[in-house]
């Protein structure tokens, strides 16, 4: 599921981070990026479970890979909204997606960091992924990804999604269609001076939270917090 009470458990709920650090404002509903459909399952409503989630540094007791069973539907595009949390610093192939066909015949698909996803903490817009949810935790803004991914049409057995355990990969919806949509990409990005941050505020305490502002040069202003995680560090 999304919501994960208690941290470290084995259990799952996203990344088994505990309740300040899931996905948990993720609300299941039948939903559109651009023309792309999802259906973000409601864990009550299936045995609890929500999302796949795959083994990566320190969470290797998650799966490491989960088949799909199909029924013979013809697809050219695959459509994935995902994330990944704990990848290295520079581009690595998360994962593949391995398409098997009625005729035996396989189509291998690699999931890039960098390129198709990347960490679900300050997501930003890649070069085959553009940023399809937005959300907020106790630590950070979140978001998860859209990407896209050519396949063969043709009759399909099975999916099979693996990883490489260079992160773990959590996938929150998956999506197919013979037609090729566009990934509708953000219009604005944080580019220029005039966007840098010209000056902050003083940090404020309030509900255990340090809080300040920050205005940029064309006087934007920009939301800062730091927030106490475990015991005495804090992010």
């Amino acid at each position: 599921g999304f919501i994960d009470e208690v941290r470290g458990d084995s259990i799952g709920g996203w990344t088994d981070d505990g309740p300040r650090n899931d996905i948990r404002n993720l609300v299941p509903v039948d939903c559109y990026f651009g023309s792309i459909g999802f259906k973000i399952i409601d864990p009550d409503q299936n045995g609890g479970k929500s999302c796949i989630v795959l083994s990566g540094p320190g969470k290797e007791y998650f799966p490491d890979n989960v088949n799909i069973k199909m029924s013979g539907e013809k697809l050219t595009h695959l459509y994935l909204l995902h994330a990944t949390s704990t990848v290295p610093p520079y581009p690595v192939t998360v994962g593949q997606i391995s398409v098997t066909y009625k005729n035996g015949d396989t189509n291998l698909v690699s999931i890039k960091s960098y390129q198709d996803v990347n960490n679900w903490w300050y997501p930003e817009d890649l070069p085959n992924a553009a940023v399809g949810w937005k959300g907020i935790n106790f630590y950070s803004d979140i978001g998860l990804y859209v990407s896209k991914h050519k396949i063969n049409p043709e009759p399909i057995k099975s999916i099979e999604i693996k990883t490489t355990q260079s992160g773990v990969w959590m996938i929150a919806a998956i999506s197919g269609s013979m037609k090729d949509f566009p990934l509708p990409f953000q219009k604005t990005r944080i580019t220029g001076k005039e966007n840098l941050i010209t000056s902050v505020s003083d940090p404020i305490l309030e509900d255990n939270q340090v809080t300040w502002t920050g205005k940029t040069g064309a006087g934007k202003k920009i939301k800062f917090a730091l927030c106490q995680d475990m015991e005495n560090s804090f992010r």
